[in-house]
């Protein structure tokens, strides 16, 4: 049995209940509940750096002749800078 299209009845989107925390996010957990939170944000810390290091002194290596490289602090620009 088909239904006529005076039978089918669409409901307004206003009809549509509201959620049933009013819409908003939960608080965020505080406290020693969150503690693999903190681990895993140290542990992205720490990889962070450890890819971020080198870039940093390959960028700062092209600054330097071949004797600065090794004799200055690693992590610093020459002074007078050799790019070229």
């Amino acid at each position: 049995m088909a239904l006529q299209p005076s039978q089918v009845t669409a409901k307004p989107v206003s009809a549509v209940p509201p959620p049933r925390n009013g819409g908003t996010r939960s608080p965020a957990k505080s406290g020693p509940g969150n503690l693999g939170s903190n681990v895993r944000n140290a542990a992205l810390t720490v990889f962070l750096l450890y890819c971020l290091l080198p870039a940093t002194w390959m960028i700062t290596a092209m600054f330097k002749d071949n004797g600065q490289i090794f004799s200055t602090f690693g992590f610093w620009f020459a002074n007078p800078p050799h790019f070229f």
